[in-house]
């Protein structure tokens, strides 16, 4: 999986809210944030690693993952507008159409897939109301390994009963 932090920075770069790793016993900053939260991060196939026996040298492996991550916006308590942080999340998701966005997360090794819906979830807090929104993004990685080809030259399989039973 690629550095995770780039998409933290986007949020908080596009949204101008400090931003955090949503966790549940991380202290909560003050009114607005955002916070991130890494969903699922499952490898799509497995990698192709098929070379030619008596190959050499370094292979490389290259495997796929697809991360979705989950983007929430608290919004200040004394927001005007019951939908500030609607809002927001709207703004945000719309930043993922701009060609720097994109080609800050090709920099960053992300590729971006797909935004699940939009959420409009105030939560209530005490004997107030929180206004939150959120949504989930997912996106691509590639994760390429080296591995040193010709290092085990000969492997030889021995089912005669007798070598198991002396091992």
């Amino acid at each position: 999986m690629s550095d995770t932090e780039a998409i933290r920075q986007w949020v908080a770069t596009e949204t101008g809210l400090e931003t955090v790793w949503l966790h549940p016993n991380a202290p909560r900053p003050a009114r607005p944030y955002a916070a991130v939260q890494v969903l699922s991060s499952p490898r799509l196939g497995e990698p192709y690693v098929g070379w030619p026996d008596g190959t050499t040298g370094a292979g490389e492996v290259a495997g796929q993952t697809e991360s979705t991550f989950s983007i929430h916006i608290y919004e200040a308590a004394s927001a005007p507008d019951p939908r500030a942080a609607l809002m927001r999340v709207f703004a945000l998701r719309n930043t993922l159409d701009k060609p720097t966005v994109r080609e800050y997360f090709r920099v960053n090794q992300w590729a971006f897939r797909a935004v699940e819906m939009i959420t409009d979830s105030p939560e209530l807090l005490d004997t107030s109301w929180e206004s939150r929104a959120m949504f989930d993004v997912r996106f691509g990685s590639t994760a390429t390994q080296s591995d040193d080809l010709g290092v085990i030259e000969t492997a030889v399989v021995n089912n005669d009963p007798i070598a198991e039973e002396d091992a």
